[in-house]
């Protein structure tokens, strides 16, 4: 069991990894530490609900824990990078922008259809099960990759009104972005008063 668990976290991050290198620039050391520290605690907080419902050890268990903490990287990487988009505006060219809208697509895509099966297995099963676990979190992780792809669509917009010069005083375009951004915080549950 241990060896296979070895196994399927080297290939999930390989495949996080190599994604990430692809998709995203390579992480700066405030990101990775951000994600590093997030990643500890969330692991901690899987074991610790995994032991209060007293679910099994097993291989069910092992995969939805790895898929979990995979999804919740990729999206911290994707709010990370989109963080660092924000404070620099014009840094972003169309061809980064095209490879973070796919890896949006992507995180968007693997929550739902995350979700999607463990509320299924969850049908198929009696009393708690990892798949609970997984459903929750996977719900959340799908509210999350929305938020942060409409805040990346509101950016985008921000910046080409800036770009182009549509904005004459430089106040319109910027309070109506804020204004938005504040209403998806609040939709969302995300709200974050350093944004604001």
């Amino acid at each position: 069991m241990q060896l296979l668990l070895n196994i399927i976290l080297l290939y999930a991050s390989l495949v996080v990894y190599g994604l990430q290198y692809l998709l995203y620039s390579p992480l700066g050391p405030l990101e990775t530490e951000w994600i590093y520290q997030r990643f500890i605690i969330k692991s901690i907080g899987l074991i610790l609900g995994a032991s209060i419902l007293r679910l099994d050890i097993d291989g069910c268990f092992m995969l939805m824990f790895v898929a979990i903490l995979a999804g919740k990287v990729w999206n911290w990487m994707g709010e990370a990078k989109l963080e660092t988009h924000e404070q620099q505006p014009f840094s972003i060219s169309k061809s980064s922008c095209a490879r973070f809208s796919i890896a949006l697509l992507l995180s968007l895509l693997f929550d739902v259809y995350m979700t999607m099966y463990a509320v299924k297995a969850i049908r198929l099963t009696t009393g708690p099960s990892m798949m609970l676990l997984g459903a929750l979190e996977f719900g959340v992780m799908t509210i999350s990759s929305v938020s942060t792809a409409i805040h990346f669509v509101f950016s985008v917009a921000a910046s080409f009104i800036i770009e182009c010069g549509l904005q004459e005083e430089g106040a319109v375009g910027w309070d109506g972005k804020y204004r938005w951004m504040a209403s998806l915080s609040l939709t969302t549950g995300k709200a974050e008063a350093e944004r604001f």
